[in-house]
């Protein structure tokens, strides 16, 4: 089998065509995507919080691996409190796969721009602080798809922030769909 890579050079998710052709002379076109950054531990989990108001549209970062972040608590990356958050413009492809066991304020990714994605991502033992916002997102204008969240939402004294389950404002031009979503309310 002799394989043949290209770039499509049409799709901004990081499509690449592969050829391959078998013993039999068939010639088979399968696409695949190719990550800009491949997210497999807790370390990488933490970097890609640390470098998140970086994220640019076009890029395409793939979780590897279920991880557990032992309770990790992000509250102070992922761009901070909605209203200091820079927009997530790139595309996290969970592809399956759960992080675990992690904290935040408003949401894993706070405020999804039109370009962002967010999409075959676990989120189990989510745990998400007093303030308005959701499980994934605070506000999104973006899509959020084929998504499961389990977590517990704090809605102590939160000086009248609404609080959501997978996000709190989903504007017009989003894309929410096939997500599944079990919250647990909690008071402080």
């Amino acid at each position: 089998t002799f394989l043949q890579t290209y770039n499509t050079g049409s799709r901004a998710d990081r499509t690449k065509l592969v050829t391959i052709y078998t013993q039999q002379g068939e010639i088979l076109n399968v696409p695949i995507v190719v990550a800009t950054r491949a997210i497999g531990t807790k370390t990488d989990l933490t970097n890609l919080a640390k470098k998140y108001k970086n994220n640019v549209a076009g890029e395409y970062y793939a979780l590897t691996a279920n991880i557990d972040a032992g309770n990790l608590n992000l509250t102070n990356y992922f761009g901070g409190s909605w209203k200091n958050a820079n927009p997530w413009y790139a595309t996290f492809d969970g592809q399956g796969y759960a992080i675990q066991n992690v904290k935040f304020t408003n949401g894993l990714f706070p405020n999804i721009a039109t370009t962002g994605v967010v999409t075959n991502l676990g989120l189990i033992n989510g745990q998400k602080a007093v303030n308005g916002g959701g499980l994934i997102s605070n506000e999104c204008a973006g899509e959020i798809s084929n998504c499961f969240v389990q977590g517990s939402i704090d809605t102590g004294d939160n000086n009248g922030a609404s609080q959501g389950g997978l996000v709190n404002l989903a504007y017009a031009n989003a894309t929410i769909e096939n997500n599944v979503v079990i919250p647990t309310y909690t008071n402080g």
